[in-house]
């Protein structure tokens, strides 16, 4: 392949399909889509993903699935997990404070407790990662990341009633290689530099390693309307290596360690949304100015270390393969936060979480050409939470005395799990697949409340059976229509920030899809899924205030939800240098029965003025909209690359945007319909070993709401970055 068909791949198109990628490009791992007749340089192209846990050609797979290359996700401004949301409509990257909160298709935890995981799992490498506060991470070294739309209650299973993002890393290679970035940009005043390296080569004759390091640095950028300054100063140093020990074909064994160390951000410096605090209440409160001014009662710090561990082993026994995957996680993480986003000691919060988790996967596939394919394997999990939870707080109305609270839960869980799935060929054009697991989960919880045990420990088990089935038909060599119908289970929790042992029953989804997938020329791609939803008691969290007590969240289960929807993507090769594509979500995520929802009203002063917080309600949402689900993304992308200068000249152009989006129950706090435009100039050196870029995101500045959420002493809001413009220069070796 020449320079031209090596030279980007920033402007991949992507949602439940595939993405442009190069063949050449080992962090695509890609195979040609082209068929015999027709020129690769006009032709789309593949990427082999693992969503089936089998390394299959993306549009052949019969599942809703994005596949995100480390390139694309560069062009988009994406540098973890919760950023994904721009690059892939259907996903909302949510947050709360340092908590991740993703949805896909409406379907998302709004949880923050120790032991509450997310509905949406996130995995690196197959395997799982259980803490919301630790998924936060920024990115070292990405092949490339695979979101899963729709449950995936059978060959992933743990919790994953939304979805599921998988993280693939590369692996180390027994030729050596290497890149190191070097990135400088600037935002609202503030500098960002940022140094990224990875090398790879053998050891010996069977063991070959990588090393992949990142280091960021960014200036304080919100403007501190109290003591003066700036606050919003970032700093990440991240490292991930790997192991690989292969002693003949039949056999090999990866081993993984990953260290990260992230301190500050915006994440938990909020302001109040429409000027809305408690602290209004008193006289000479002092409100921010714009979305990016804060005046607080102290200084947020956010801090999280995490240290994680992985062995991946494969044995081809010749009728079969063996597949074993272990992981240890340990992280902690450390917040303080003014949560009534005021200068007023209304509400202050240092929390400290530590989790550990356990995990281990055992998986036997069928091998060779047989018209019966399958897979058996077994899970084990194991995870602790505990958390240290210190609040200062005024006693309304006045605010004039405070009080000091200490909540500190315990959280033990244990699962084990078998699934299995076959896939039969009856002809050479219909496939039909059944797969089902089941699980098996324990639970065990204490609470000391000030240093007292408030209630006896808690215990909570669960068994759950879940299962998919799909019928796929080849219409035409490159064209394939399927239907499924698959269903999602996320286990019942505690809820450790009450005073009260609050446990809440699992959640379920049943879901309804029928998608087709057509290649119907050379240039030309065509997905489209159509899904139907029955969601049933919802996992949600609210927050309720007493006068003589501690501020607490309140975890229960919304009655049912309806979400019904279809993603769309259209790819096309227009030539040798232009590459174009779009892609879509539409959907209409509304409760379906959910009589007696927490809402909040504020409460506005006899005198008029801005509003002293809320006053909380209860309401019936029936028809309302979901949280975080907006009815409408959408992502475009431009690629078009031209020889210049004796290398390779490209401009990269994507835009994403959205429709309004909900942060509450009932519907009143929003963002509204906003676009986010990047684009990207860049040059490829002959030999492809330099690479200079210059690039912009969010160009047209807009105002994005990060996270927004109702309470009753302040509507709390955090905004994404402001225009952000930058370069960066990339060798290889």
């Amino acid at each position: 392949m020449g320079h031209r068909g090596r030279s980007l791949v920033f402007g991949a198109a992507i949602v439940s399909g595939s993405v442009f990628a190069y063949a050449d490009l080992a962090t695509a791992q890609v195979v040609a889509g082209s068929t015999a007749d027709a020129a690769p340089s006009a032709a789309l192209e593949e990427v082999v993903v693992t969503a089936t846990r089998r390394e299959e050609r993306l549009q052949e797979v019969p599942i809703s699935v994005s596949a995100v290359t480390s390139d694309a996700l560069a062009a988009s401004g994406v540098t973890d997990v919760r950023q994904v949301m721009f690059a892939v409509p259907g996903f909302t990257g949510g947050r709360n404070f340092g908590v991740l909160q993703p949805s896909i298709r409406g379907v998302g935890s709004t949880g923050n407790s120790p032991g509450d995981e997310s509905n949406v799992a996130i995995y690196v490498d197959g395997i799982y990662q259980p803490h919301a506060n630790g998924n936060i991470v920024d990115f070292v070294a990405v092949d490339r990341v695979e979101v899963l739309r729709g449950p995936q209650g059978t060959l992933f299973g743990r919790n994953a009633t939304g979805g599921l993002v998988n993280i693939i890393t590369p692996d180390p290679k027994f030729t050596s290689e290497g890149r190191l970035i070097g990135q400088y940009s600037r935002f609202h005043g503030a500098d960002n530099v940022g140094v990224r390296g990875y090398i790879t080569g053998p050891l010996t004759e069977n063991i070959a390693a990588d090393l992949g390091i990142l280091y960021s640095d960014s200036d304080p950028y919100i403007d501190d309307l109290v003591r003066g300054g700036r606050l919003g100063d970032a700093r990440s140093l991240n490292a991930r290596g790997k192991i690989l020990f292969k002693p003949n074909d039949q056999m090999q064994a990866i081993l993984t360690m990953g260290f990260a160390d992230q301190r500050g951000g915006n994440g938990n410096i909020i302001g109040p949304l429409d000027g809305n605090t408690s602290g209004n209440v008193l006289a000479g409160n002092v409100l921010p100015t714009d979305a990016y001014s804060v005046a607080l009662s102290l200084r947020p710090r956010l801090e999280v270390k995490q240290s994680t561990f992985a062995l991946r082993t494969k044995f081809d026994l010749g009728w079969a393969g063996l597949e074993t995957s272990s992981g240890y996680l340990r992280d902690k993480v450390l917040q303080l936060s003014d949560t009534d986003a005021s200068p007023a000691v209304v509400s202050q919060n240092l929390t400290q979480i530590y989790t550990s988790a356990w995990s281990h996967e055992a998986r036997l596939l069928s091998q060779g050409s047989d018209k019966f394919k399958w897979i058996v394997g077994t899970y084990y999990y194991y995870m602790r939470g505990r958390a240290r939870s210190d609040g200062v707080s005024g006693i309304p109305p006045t605010y004039s005395q405070a009080r000091l609270t200490l909540i500190e839960p315990n959280v033990r869980v244990t699962s084990l799990a078998a699934f299995g799935e076959g896939t039969y060929e009856v002809t050479d054009a219909l496939r039909l697949t059944l797969g089902a697991r089941f699980t098996q989960e324990n639970r065990h919880f204490t609470q000391r409340f000030n240093g007292a045990l408030p209630f006896a420990p808690q215990a909570a088990k669960d068994n759950s059976v879940t299962y998919r089935a799909t019928a796929q038909y080849f219409f035409a060599p490159r064209s394939n229509v399927y239907a499924t119908f698959s269903t999602g289970y996320k286990s019942g929790v505690f809820n450790s920030y009450s005073v009260a042992p609050n446990y809440v029953d699992p959640e379920t989804v049943d879901s309804f899809e029928i998608g087709v997938k057509s290649d119907p020329l050379p240039w030309l791609r065509t997905n489209l899924a159509v899904f139907d939803y029955s969601y049933d008691d919802l996992q949600v969290v609210a927050r309720e205030l007493s006068a003589t007590g501690p501020a607490t969240y309140v975890l229960l289960n919304a009655a049912k939800a309806q979400i019904r929807g279809l993603d769309f993507e259209v790819q096309a090769v227009l030539g040798e240098n232009l590459r174009i594509g779009a892609t879509a979500n539409i959907m209409k995520p509304t409760y379906d029965s959910f009589p007696n929802a927490q809402v909040f009203q504020p409460i506005i002063a006899p005198g008029g003025g801005p509003p002293r917080g809320n006053l909380a309600t209860t309401a019936d949402v029936t028809g309302n909209d979901l949280i975080r689900a907006p009815r409408r993304t959408l992502a475009l992308t431009a690629d078009w690359t031209h020889e210049m200068y004796g290398g390779t000249f490209g401009v990269n152009m994507s835009a994403f945007w959205s429709s309004k989006t909900y942060y509450d129950f009932g519907n009143r706090i929003k963002q509204s319909a906003y676009t986010r435009l990047n684009g990207q100039i860049s040059w490829t050196s002959p030999d492809d070993q330099l690479r200079l870029r210059v690039f912009g995101t969010n160009l047209t500045n807009e105002v994005i709401i990060q996270q927004a959420t109702a309470t009753p002493i302040a509507d709390q809001v955090t905004y994404e970055r402001p225009r952000e413009v930058g370069v960066a220069l990339e060798v290889r070796f």
